[in-house]
């Protein structure tokens, strides 16, 4: 009896932990933001953009997170799901948030580390545009100056 007890009372604490988590992610904002680096003037550009690992890393050139950081964005472009082209038509549908707009919502997350917003960046690709799901990096506190100390040898 009290393991039929104990078992239903887990049953129901797990299942009410998985339904809040799912209400959580259910919750998320989702923006989009044109990326169009061929418009913008090459000394104009907010963005540095580049690739590794397979990621493609963009670099909001603000210095607006914590610790006078720049927010770093990735893409995975190889994962399922996460990079697909869209027409023209549908382009204009999109409600796409402006680059204050985005630094905004950058700087929220990086002062409190709360992840309620899922990014898309869109490029454009020939005729088509490419929207990408990217991720913003949370910001981590930089680590002081190192102090090296050497040995002094005596001279003679």
């Amino acid at each position: 009896m009290k393991l039929t007890v104990i078992c239903l009372l887990f049953f129901v604490l797990f299942n009410a932990k998985n339904a809040t988590a799912q209400k959580e992610k259910k919750q998320k904002d989702t923006v989009y933001y044109l990326l169009d680096t061929t418009s913008v003037p090459i000394n104009d550009r907010m963005f540095e953009i580049s690739e590794e690992a397979g990621k493609k890393v963009y670099v909001l050139q603000c210095r607006c997170y914590p610790w006078e950081m720049n927010p770093v964005f990735f893409s995975r472009p190889h994962k399922d799901g996460d990079t697909r082209h869209i027409s023209t038509i549908d382009f204009q549908r999109l409600k796409k948030i402006t680059l204050v707009q985005l630094i905004d919502i950058a700087f929220e997350y990086g002062k409190d580390k709360i992840d309620k917003t899922d990014f898309y960046f869109i490029e454009p690709s020939e005729d088509k545009f490419k929207v990408m799901k990217t991720y913003l990096l949370q910001s981590r506190k930089p680590r002081g100056k190192t102090i090296t100390i050497e040995t002094i040898k005596p001279s003679n």
